[in-house]
């Protein structure tokens, strides 16, 4: 709940813009108004990316406000930026409530929109879409969730650069970060 003059706002955020907030502290968050027929609701984000991105999904046919939430939930812009450019349904469709069809109408729709934003981590590589998988694979089978390996395997390919073998890449997610 936000305060704002005396009228309180319930504020409907992402899991990372909520956990980036303090309780009890002054915060700023970018916001998104939505006004429908039954309610006005009050979209908040920790930054500019997050929100230019939410109003760049609820622009794709069949993508709400709350699955785009779900979305970003689930993806930071880099990470959804780089999954829509290397047409990664798999991990577009890891996020529940977002089927194999609306997967599709985003790499459709958005392609051309993540590859003309210059987010930091979406830049396309060398490395081909199968052997990105394999690394995935391969770190899912020693453990990790599908999210974690999709994210570690990125912040490898982001370190080491394109040419880097699957082998450092797979050592390199491996080593403690601190």
């Amino acid at each position: 709940m936000v305060n704002t003059g005396g009228f309180g706002w319930k504020v409907l955020t992402t899991t990372h813009t909520a956990a980036s907030l303090r309780v009890k502290a002054e915060v700023t968050l970018k916001t998104h108004l939505v006004v429908n027929d039954h309610a006005f609701v009050l979209f908040g984000f920790a930054d500019d990316a997050e929100r230019d991105l939410f109003r760049r999904l609820i622009q794709v046919n069949g993508v709400g406000p709350q699955s785009a939430l779900l979305l970003l939930s689930g993806f930071r812009p880099d990470d959804f930026a780089a999954a829509i450019l290397h047409e990664d349904l798999d991990a577009l469709t890891s996020v529940k409530g977002i089927g194999k069809k609306t997967a599709q109408r985003l790499l459709i729709e958005l392609k051309e929109t993540m590859a003309e934003h210059h987010f930091s981590g979406a830049t396309p590589s060398r490395m081909a879409s199968q052997e990105q998988k394999e690394l995935c694979r391969l770190l899912e089978g020693l453990g990790f969730n599908s999210h974690d390996a999709k994210n570690a395997g990125a912040g490898a390919l982001k370190q080491l650069g394109p040419d880097a073998t699957i082998e450092a890449m797979l050592q390199f997610a491996l080593q403690p970060k601190p």
